[in-house]
């Protein structure tokens, strides 16, 4: 069946209100996102359903998301709740809340319900609606009234200040159906979308386990994905072997007889030598590229080589790992162990550490899709943004952080080759896309 419910926004004045004509089956996690899209909220906050005489009623069945639950707001999951279920015949309300704070109430009162029909093959339609909701965070009805009455005014120094905070775009009499029914045309395909990756990609594998954490997924992270879905041919021995060449002709500098260090720890000049030579610092590198401490990129290279579990440094001589002298002579075995050991997270302790490794699936994820060097960083600073990760309550990570964080990974992905490698005389980055080779290097990281 199908439900025809006007929305209103309680206590709005003018009215601000859609009617939309709802299939009855969906949960009420997807009328949620319904709202948030026909309305025209950004999701930015808490929400709940509640059926009974009021949202306040004290005998009021709350339907909440399972976050909430788990914070200790009572309440059924509002995944495992369909519309039909509180809503039956016309007459019937249903009370949702957006933002506990503004405590934005709506009204959804069934007006009609009809059999489904060819008229109804999308189960989100609005048919009918008038003006903008209020922008967030502007303080609730009262706070929006205020707003409404500064803009009516002439302008003047006593209402500068609400102006200039909500900017000159926003027009509390727009209301466009078209713009509404696309919105949510592209919500519900987004959803279908994101739901048939999840149910496409292993819940163990890294990537699975990423995508389990997220609240919401964004589109762009969506779309690389299933861009990663498609097979890829895996890279012949001879392709593997140009992409892994810098660590094997590491391994075989360090050899059976591994290397004595220096008293404090680091590579003899003449190694460092070799190894700056391997990696083609020349345009790279200002220096004599013979004291490792200070040529960070050698540094760096053998520390990555350690991580990934092909050396081991201890009683000041560096040797080869079982595993790293098995891929010295075998390449195939060589590819299997990098893919399974990234993505590498930084060596601090703390949050850090799964904040980088985070990064670095983001990371592999738009290597694996073949974005460009620009669109994977911005990947990488949506998802991170997304999963919640911050360096205070309201600070978003700056750029240097999302840096830092996929560094790590980067750093690995640049000495195979699966993307340009940085240079420090040049910050950016070629932009280009990755080779398929790279692409597969990548999936076979996130087990695609």
């Amino acid at each position: 069946m199908t439900y025809r419910i006007r929305v209103d926004l309680d206590g709005a004045e003018p009215p601000v209100w859609r009617r939309l004509e709802l299939a009855n089956d969906l949960t009420l996690e997807q009328v949620h996102h319904v709202l948030q899209t026909a309305m025209g909220w950004t999701d930015s906050h808490l929400h709940d359903f509640a059926s009974g005489d009021s949202p306040a009623d004290d005998l009021a069945q709350h339907y909440r998301p399972q976050d909430s639950i788990d914070n200790d707001l009572e309440g059924i999951d509002e995944t495992t709740v369909r519309l039909r279920e509180v809503l039956v015949e016309p007459g019937d309300r249903l009370f949702y809340t957006y933002d506990f704070g503004d405590d934005w109430t709506h009204t959804l009162h069934v007006e009609a319900v009809v059999p489904s029909g060819a008229d109804h093959q999308s189960p989100a339609i609005c048919v009918a609606g008038a003006r903008a909701c209020p922008p967030e965070d502007c303080g609730g009805v009262w706070g929006y009234h205020e707003l409404l009455t500064a803009l009516s005014q002439p302008p003047d120094a006593d209402n500068k200040e609400l102006r200039d905070w909500v900017g000159p775009d926003f027009d509390p009499d727009r209301f466009d159906i078209d713009d509404v029914n696309a919105a949510l045309t592209r919500a519900l395909d987004n959803e279908a979308l994101v739901s048939g990756l999840l149910s496409s990609i292993d819940p163990a594998s890294p990537l699975g386990d990423l995508l389990s954490r997220m609240d919401s997924i964004p589109i762009e992270l969506a779309n690389a994905v299933a861009a990663s879905l498609p097979p890829i041919v895996e890279p012949d021995r001879e392709a593997k072997a140009a992409m892994l060449h810098r660590y094997v002709l590491f391994l075989d500098q360090v050899g059976e007889a591994g290397i004595t260090l220096t008293q404090a720890g680091y590579l003899p000049p003449a190694h460092v030598e070799a190894v700056a030579d391997m990696l083609g610092l020349d345009n790279f590198w200002i220096g004599k590229n013979n004291r490792e401490v200070q040529t960070y990129p050698v540094l760096e290279f053998r520390e990555s080589a350690q991580r990934l579990g092909l050396l081991r440094k201890a009683h000041n001589r560096l040797s080869l790992t079982k595993a790293g002298a098995r891929a010295r002579t075998d390449v195939r075995a060589l590819w299997r162990l990098l893919a399974d050991a990234l993505p590498l997270g930084l060596t601090t302790r703390g949050p850090e550490v799964r904040a980088s490794h985070d990064a670095g699936l983001f990371l592999l994820v738009g290597v694996a899709a073949g974005l460009s060097n620009a669109e994977r960083n911005a990947l990488v600073t949506a998802g991170l943004g997304m999963l919640g990760w911050r360096t205070g309550p309201f600070t978003e990570l700056t750029s240097n952080e999302v840096r830092e964080l996929r560094k790590p990974t980067e750093a690995v992905l640049e000495h195979v080759g699966a993307i340009p490698r940085r240079s420090f005389r040049h910050a950016d980055s070629p932009d280009r896309p990755p080779e398929p080779a790279a692409a597969a290097f990548a999936r076979a990281v996130l087990r695609l």
